[in-house]
């Protein structure tokens, strides 16, 4: 989560709206500052409660490709650990951009395909790997471009900036 907080230190508003999106257990709540809170979304109605015995922030349970949200409400949007569940990004990417404000921020991890990543699909899930490159397409045709990326032996962390 380090790129993460580094990259987006000078980022956040007081008064602004955020999104951290497949929250899960909230971990990377640890990347906005004390001054922000976040709304946490996810799927799992047991993530969230899980959550909110951690984090005092608004819950929402919904699906990451159906926010219940309107257009532009969000400033920036921090999504670790989902794309890799998600069958077709493109509507995912999508939906971001519908509810993320022009010029607002997408911190987003993909995971890459390599050996170790391979053996997740032995959990029980069937999980879709992108190149950073390859990923960086789909999201440039939602309008989305690629700021800073970084790479980790499981997956890459990126951050995107949405077009005016």
């Amino acid at each position: 989560m380090r790129p993460f907080r580094d990259w987006l230190s000078a980022e956040f508003r007081r008064g602004e709206n955020y999104l951290d999106l497949a929250a899960g257990s909230g971990d990377s709540l640890g990347i906005y500052p004390s001054e922000v809170s976040p709304v946490a979304s996810d799927f799992s109605f047991s993530m969230l409660r899980v959550l909110k015995a951690k984090a005092p922030v608004p819950l929402i349970q919904a699906e990451a490709t159906e926010l219940p949200f309107r257009a532009r409400a969000f400033a920036g949007i921090t999504a670790i650990g989902l794309v890799e569940y998600i069958p077709v990004p493109r509507v995912l990417l999508s939906e971001i951009s519908r509810v993320l404000k022009d010029n607002g921020w997408l911190a987003i991890t993909i995971s890459q395909p390599n050996f170790l990543n391979l053996l997740r699909n032995f959990s029980g899930s069937r999980l879709h790997y992108y190149s950073i490159e390859k990923f960086s397409q789909l999201a440039a045709g939602q309008g989305f471009r690629l700021v800073h990326s970084n790479k980790t032996l499981l997956q890459c962390q990126l951050l995107f900036q949405k077009s005016e």
